[in-house]
């Protein structure tokens, strides 16, 4: 059929008119989700700091955050637009980042930490600033509050990095180099960055190329050459240890001198998208491409918490079919990851890139159609719980509870009853990582323009189909219909502290003095024994007691008793030196809680062998420890003011007798006395040269 001139001029503008709104409708699209993903953030940001949580609706989350997802969230909220807000929410850490190395090291704890800072210390040298990895965001505390993660390692200080010179560079550049220089003290003489002090004999691949990409940006930034000369060492060892393109691998890492051969779709997504990609030959790059994607792609199917089911193409954070990951999870069982996804479709989009100007458009087009069809599947992924007031959240994994296969366990954000009724609905911040490749932004390298070119690139169905048949072959055994839990996860399991275990402690006993007063003395005694386990899984825990000793040890040392607290001298967020030198000593301090809690619970059930055990491990091993005595806290809602500090063992022998549970503890104690040929076990109390003597005569 033949068509006439004039008609063939409005089929050709018909059509690229067509195209053009196409374009125009999917940018739109992906700056709503943006927009949604940022709304969902600032709706779940804590009322007294501005911090929201890493996974909503996990329980045992309900104030945790890694500092990972800190630097991530505040870049996604940079790219939706909201500047003033990123920078909120980096402001939470930076001011209290910025306390001098000296008045760090004069107030840290024997894990030389202070809050959420730490001095990290180096193997060689002296140590240097830095911030451990999770924390509470209900803290507004001088140095806020550690939790959960403890030690400090690269990842989670690039990221910072990266977030600090994309959200503000002028701001925040002295902070950036500053942690460049934590880097760099993580970095060993052949360049491999290690894995701070969590395991200073491993180094992952993934937040060493983290750590190379932070070295690339703070050189692009400052011009200073030492920056480029890290850079330049950290790409040699992965050259070296981890990549091995013969067999078109990348390893996990290199640990304890020996290669870690699980396969991990972050070392080679974040490797290819950072600029280390950039340094790789393009028949590399292919290759490992190839082995990832065929390796990582999955199809689930999952129900998420608006109702709604999906039939989703995403990325698992390893091989689901690798025997090792099989047994892990407890059989077959791949996982889609938002996180992960995202960092796959930013590798695509920078390869489909690549490729394109070194004028391989076939490879090109095929990169840039697995890219779209995945950020297609990804959207799918979004939804928009009320709580949020319009703001969207995804999953950080289809799986909950399931094991990574990395040593760490996916949140939980979905849960029904056996009655099909929800329990938990949330999901996870993190997983808005999608959104960085949405609007061509790319967190490892400033100012990045690779998104105006990967735009030009115009792909067909055919390219499309062509996609979609590599895609169809990489998850054809890896397909999996996820079961929506209709169990919680078990609180208890999911920060693993002394501290709350001591929490649960005293709302115990709370509960059994209530019931002894009413005179129900059987319900007491349950709580009683709730006590002990609770005081169990604080004393039976090795590693717990053995840093307890420690400290005590170092205490003896250090101060040469307990030290003397005004009583009833409440300071605005426990900021006084006093406070800091008692809590310098953090485990002693909790297992002489838990001591306790046997101790007088054993009284109270009128076991005086196994209080008078406990009375001997005390005075033995951990004695001068510190209780804190606590008070509500309207603004926090939570127990958490400080109004003095108590001795088990000097309490014990003070304490006037007001109950039976009072005669049969003091008993315990003179019996332990008189077997160890003591007349008392109450440590010294020591005066420390910072308290006024106008306090010292109040006090007397």
């Amino acid at each position: 059929m033949k068509i006439k001139k004039n008609n063939l001029f409005v089929v050709i503008f018909i059509a690229i008119l067509s195209i053009s709104l196409s374009v125009y409708s999917q940018e739109s699209q992906n700056k709503k989700i943006a927009d949604d993903v940022a709304k969902g953030i600032l709706s779940l940001r804590n009322p007294h700091t501005g911090v929201p949580p890493s996974h909503w609706g996990h329980p045992g989350y309900e104030d945790l955050v890694f500092t990972y997802d800190i630097a991530v969230m505040s870049m996604l909220l940079e790219v939706a637009g909201y500047e003033k807000q990123a920078e909120e929410i980096l402001d939470y850490l930076i001011l209290r980042y910025r306390t001098p190395k000296k008045d760090i090291i004069k107030k840290m704890d024997t894990n030389y930490s202070l809050g959420f800072l730490k001095m990290y210390k180096q193997p060689y040298g002296k140590p240097v600033k830095s911030i451990i990895n999770a924390f509470d965001i209900s803290s507004n505390e001088p140095y806020g509050r550690g939790q959960l993660e403890y030690w400090t390692t690269p990842g989670p200080v690039s990221f910072l990095i990266f977030a600090l010179l994309q959200v503000n560079k002028e701001k925040y550049k002295q902070d950036a180099i500053e942690m460049g220089y934590t880097l760099l003290a993580m970095q060993d003489n052949e360049g491999g960055v290690r894995d701070g002090d969590r395991f200073p004999n491993y180094i992952h691949t993934e937040p060493h190329v983290d750590a190379c990409a932070a070295f690339d940006m703070l050189y692009r930034v400052t011009g200073d050459k030492k920056w480029q000369k890290a850079s330049d060492k950290g790409f040699k060892w992965f050259k070296k240890y981890v990549y091995r393109p013969e067999d078109e691998i990348i390893d996990q890492g290199f640990w304890d001198g020996t290669r870690s051969f699980i396969f991990a779709t972050d070392a080679y997504s974040w490797t290819i998208a950072g600029p280390i990609g950039d340094r790789l030959s393009l028949k590399n790059i292919k290759k490992i491409t190839n082995t990832m994607l065929l390796r990582c792609l999955v199809k689930i199917t999952v129900d998420l918490p608006d109702g709604k089911r999906r039939e989703v193409i995403l990325t698992d954070f390893t091989n689901p079919r690798d025997p090792f990951i099989i047994k892990c999870r407890d059989g077959f069982h791949p996982m889609g990851s938002m996180e992960w996804v995202g960092g796959v479709i930013l590798a695509l989009q920078k390869n489909s890139v690549r490729f394109w100007e070194a004028e391989y458009e076939d490879t090109a087009k095929f990169y840039k159609a697995i890219a779209e069809i995945l950020i297609e599947n990804s959207k799918k992924c979004f939804y928009y719980p009320k709580k949020l007031k319009g703001g969207a959240i995804t999953f950080y994994a289809t799986g909950q509870g399931k094991e990574v296969g990395h040593a760490w366990e996916t949140p939980y954000y979905y849960v029904r009853s056996s009655k099909n009724k929800p329990i938990v609905k949330g999901g996870s911040l993190v997983g808005g990582w999608p959104v960085f490749p949405y609007l061509g932004f790319n967190p490892f390298s400033l100012e990045d323009n690779y998104y105006e070119t990967y735009k030009k690139i115009k792909i067909k169905d055919t390219d499309i189909k062509k996609a979609e048949k590599y895609i169809n072959k990489a998850v054809r055994t890896k397909t999996y219909i996820e079961k929506v839990s209709t169990e919680i996860p078990d609180i208890i399991k999911q920060v693993v502290e002394p501290g709350k275990f001591n929490n649960h402690i005293w709302k115990a006993l709370e509960k059994a003095a209530k019931k002894k007063e009413n005179g129900n003395i059987e319900e007491a005694n349950k709580y009683y024994f709730e006590t002990i386990k609770w005081s169990y899984m604080v004393t039976k825990n090795p590693v717990w007691m053995h840093q307890a000793k420690r400290d005590n040890f170092l205490k003896e040392k250090e101060v040469g008793g307990i030290i003397w607290y005004p009583w009833g001298m409440t300071i605005p967020k426990n900021d006084h030196e006093l406070h800091y030198r008692i809590m310098r000593y953090p485990i002693l301090n909790e297992i002489g809680t838990a001591l306790w809690g046997l101790i007088y619970s054993f009284s109270a059930l009128k076991d005086s062998e196994k209080a008078k055990e406990n009375i001997r491990k005390v005075i033995k091993d951990v004695s001068l420890h510190q209780i804190p005595d606590v008070e509500y806290n309207p603004e926090t809602k939570k127990m958490d003011i400080i109004k003095g500090y108590w001795n088990l063992l000097t309490s014990i022998e003070e304490m006037p007798v007001a109950s039976d549970t009072d005669m049969r503890m003091k008993n315990s104690y003179q019996e332990v006395l008189d077997e160890m040929g003591l007349k008392s076990a109450s440590p010294k109390v020591m005066l420390m040269k910072n308290i006024s003597e106008e306090d010292q005569k109040k006090e007397e």
